[in-house]
């Protein structure tokens, strides 16, 4: 994780009379500890984001001791946010950015090591064997420097303020507040860039290539297609990191193509479809895309997509150029 990705994430949050440290974990949704803003009312409650003071919403906190964490909103969209990754060992090292003393700039707290302390199987937080921590750092991103994603929030609160240590609140503690924590995207897969470049010949848009292929098809039909069309591009922009989408769209789109030269291939090529076939070639495509998608989540390291926004990402390819129900949908890459 680049330094200038960590601190394009990291936001400094201005109480009455105090400060702490967040950072963007979703697009408009900051992390920090609660006790950061816990005596303060939420309209006297600032993000400072490059430069800009942003006022917030408390979308969710938990108060006591071993969580101590809020999630904040904020009407900007960061793009940059950090990777989660609950994975952590003794034998890792990390490091930590945050605002102290109430200075304008990050300071680092550079590799130091943790022990853990468990309730039962699961980690109740971790602890800091050295490092010299401010309460301003409260808030600050705990990142494993092995997985290169935060695993935890530094708490500068509890009573080891000195220079002997502190002490880090696991990340898995997000679930409690109802954050669903995804696996790590594998940055290096090798899918994300190719999407781009596919050379476009066939221009036409969903309407067009739904009326080109099946005349018969009724116009409220049309309209019911572009409209889920357009739902499928909100809920992949809200839903879904762009490199994961972009993957995710290429498989489809690779594995389409494949249905759709099948289908030439056994009939004539300037044939119409009916409406059912249509509706078959649908189902088909989705029950490929659907395969392709199960069979690489392991490798690619992403989440689950259900048959419904599958479905809106075959429309949105086919609606953006990608696919079709004909051979002018049949192309190659550059």
């Amino acid at each position: 994780m680049a330094d200038n990705k960590i601190k394009e994430c990291i936001v400094k949050i201005k109480t009455n009379g105090s400060h702490g440290t967040g950072f963007f974990i979703v697009k408009n949704k900051i992390l920090t500890c609660f006790h950061v803003i816990k005596d303060t009312l939420e309209e006297n409650i600032r993000v400072i984001f490059n430069g800009e003071k942003y006022s917030v919403k408390i979308v969710d906190r938990k108060e006591e001791t071993e969580i101590d964490l809020a999630i904040l909103e904020v009407e900007v969209d960061n793009k940059n946010y950090l990777d989660i990754d609950e994975r952590a060992s003794q034998e890792d090292k990390f490091l930590t950015y945050g605002f102290a003393d109430d200075e304008d700039f990050l300071t680092e707290r550079g590799a130091v090591p943790i022990t853990f302390e468990y309730e039962g199987n699961e980690k109740h937080f971790m602890k800091f064997k050295n490092g010299q921590f401010e309460e301003g750092h409260s808030g600050s991103p705990i990142i494993n420097l092995t997985t290169n994603s935060v695993c935890g929030v530094l708490n500068a609160s509890r009573n080891t303020l000195n220079n002997s240590g502190g002490y880090g609140i696991p990340i898995e503690k997000l679930e409690l507040l109802g954050f669903d924590i995804p696996k790590k995207f594998n940055t290096l897969n090798p899918l994300i860039d190719e999407l781009n470049q596919i050379e476009h010949k066939d221009i036409r848009n969903l309407e067009t290539k739904l009326k080109d292929s099946c005349p018969e098809i009724k116009e409220y039909r049309v309209k019911k297609y572009i409209k889920q069309a357009t739902l499928g591009k909100v809920e992949q922009s809200i839903a879904y990191d762009e490199r994961e989408i972009s993957t995710i769209k290429y498989m489809i789109f690779d594995e389409c193509q494949e249905e759709l030269m099948d289908f030439i291939d056994k009939n004539d090529k300037n044939k119409k479809l009916t409406f059912d076939e249509v509706n078959n070639f649908f189902k088909n495509y989705i029950d490929r895309a659907k395969k392709i998608i199960d069979d690489k989540r392991d490798e690619y390291k992403y989440g689950k997509f259900s048959e419904d926004i599958i479905k809106k990402i075959i429309l949105d390819l086919i609606d953006t150029c990608y696919l079709s129900f004909d051979e002018e949908g049949i192309y190659e890459e550059k």
